[in-house]
């Protein structure tokens, strides 16, 4: 078997894979982020996040 003439199509098809599980991630946080931003916070949830970006050293 010729490896050097598969190369390139393995190649490819390693690429085409892996951007199309890019794409894929992108998506699934683009769509939390506005599910999450769809809801408001709880007094309880906005307070703790108040409390973690307060105490965070800038």
């Amino acid at each position: 078997m010729d490896w050097s003439s598969l190369t390139p199509s393995l190649l490819t098809t390693a690429g085409l894979c892996c951007l199309v599980q890019i794409v894929w991630i992108g998506s699934l946080l683009r769509r939390n982020r506005r599910q999450r931003g769809a809801f408001p916070l709880s007094r309880d949830e906005f307070r703790r996040d108040l409390d973690r970006i307060l105490s965070q050293d800038l």
